[in-house]
Protein backbone atom coordinates (compact mmCIF):
# COMPACT_ATOMS: atom_id res chain seq x y z
CA UNK A 1 0.00 0.00 0.00
CA UNK A 2 0.94 3.78 -0.84
CA UNK A 3 0.36 6.58 0.83
CA UNK A 4 0.42 10.33 -0.44
CA UNK A 5 -0.30 13.42 1.17
CA UNK A 6 0.13 17.03 -0.29
CA UNK A 7 0.61 19.97 1.68
CA UNK A 8 -1.82 22.28 0.92
CA UNK A 9 0.84 25.02 1.61
CA UNK A 10 4.72 25.50 1.46
CA UNK A 11 6.68 24.14 4.37
CA UNK A 12 7.94 27.16 6.76
CA UNK A 13 10.22 25.95 8.92
CA UNK A 14 13.06 23.76 8.28
CA UNK A 15 12.74 20.93 10.32
CA UNK A 16 9.71 18.39 9.55
CA UNK A 17 7.87 15.26 11.75
CA UNK A 18 5.48 12.70 10.46
CA UNK A 19 3.61 10.76 12.17
CA UNK A 20 1.10 7.84 10.47
CA UNK A 21 -0.72 5.35 12.25
CA UNK A 22 -2.57 2.30 11.14
CA UNK A 23 -4.20 -0.22 11.45
CA UNK A 24 -3.56 -3.90 9.70
CA UNK A 25 -6.69 -5.98 10.47
CA UNK A 26 -9.54 -4.57 12.34
CA UNK A 27 -8.73 -6.82 15.60
CA UNK A 28 -4.93 -5.90 15.68
CA UNK A 29 -3.88 -2.76 17.71
CA UNK A 30 -2.94 0.80 16.06
CA UNK A 31 0.72 1.35 14.80
CA UNK A 32 2.78 3.85 14.41
CA UNK A 33 5.47 4.95 12.41
CA UNK A 34 7.58 8.32 13.03
CA UNK A 35 10.39 10.45 11.50
CA UNK A 36 11.62 13.22 11.57
CA UNK A 37 13.80 15.43 8.83
CA UNK A 38 15.49 18.73 8.10
CA UNK A 39 14.63 21.08 5.23
CA UNK A 40 16.83 23.42 3.18
CA UNK A 41 14.15 25.89 2.85
CA UNK A 42 16.78 28.44 0.64
CA UNK A 43 17.60 25.33 -1.82
CA UNK A 44 13.90 24.26 -2.26
CA UNK A 45 12.11 27.59 -2.87
CA UNK A 46 14.72 29.81 -4.57
CA UNK A 47 14.80 29.48 -8.45
CA UNK A 48 18.20 27.55 -9.51
CA UNK A 49 21.15 29.94 -10.81
CA UNK A 50 20.55 28.59 -14.62
CA UNK A 51 24.54 28.62 -16.39
CA UNK A 52 24.77 31.51 -19.04
CA UNK A 53 24.09 30.76 -22.35
CA UNK A 54 27.36 30.38 -25.09
CA UNK A 55 27.84 33.68 -27.13
CA UNK A 56 27.91 32.78 -30.52
CA UNK A 57 30.84 33.66 -32.74
CA UNK A 58 30.41 36.99 -34.76
CA UNK A 59 30.88 36.22 -38.40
Amino acid sequence: MTARYAMPNRIRRDECSITITFKRAPDLPDESVAWRFKIDLAAAYLPQAQPPLPVAPEK
